[in-house]
């Protein structure tokens, strides 16, 4: 019996989920009260009903970050929230998500005023100039063990450029 269990639960980490959680995915949204506490009814049930999922499945990160961000735009603890850092630690992030995890986490992060993983911040407003090869993949911050580095900061105030030096 206990074996079964096991081999029970393991196959549910992988399987797909089915049609029907697919579509409430999809319903899933932020507007008035009433829809966005609908909402959070919704991806609660389905985070809870896929916890023991596998993180590294489209569906399931797509869902935990749903929640998420129903979490907060509602002010409500999310207690599913270590599956975020849970997955952006150990997992690959696939390309086809990848900036806007990157671009949720760092709110999540803001939200917290965790402001000392400056990494995931470079896809909050990207700056992009193809020519000169600066887009969110070629931009860096400066490392502890960096000394006389010289970092630019690219900002668009307005149509202008504001150009930023900073030494270290």
């Amino acid at each position: 019996m206990y074996r079964r269990k096991i081999q029970y639960i393991n196959v549910l980490m992988y399987c797909e989920p089915d049609h029907r959680d697919k579509l409430l995915l999809d319903t899933i949204e932020i507007g008035d009260k009433e829809l966005s506490y609908t909402s959070y009814k919704n991806s609660k049930t389905l985070a809870h009903k896929y916890e023991e999922r596998h993180l590294n499945n489209l569906f399931t990160i797509k869902l935990y970050f749903r929640h998420n961000t129903i979490c907060q735009y509602l002010n409500i603890v999310n207690e599913y929230e270590y599956k975020l850092h849970h997955y952006i630690s150990f997992f690959n992030i696939d390309e086809s998500i990848m900036e806007q995890v990157y671009f949720h986490y760092d709110m999540l992060l803001l939200n917290k005023q965790n402001y000392t993983q400056p990494m995931y911040s470079i896809y909050m407003n990207p700056v992009i100039v193809h020519h000169l090869n600066i887009e969110p993949k070629t931009m860096g911050f400066f490392q502890k063990e960096d000394n006389h580095k010289t970092i630019l900061i690219i900002c668009l105030v307005e149509l202008e450029t504001i150009l930023c030096i900073v030494d270290l």
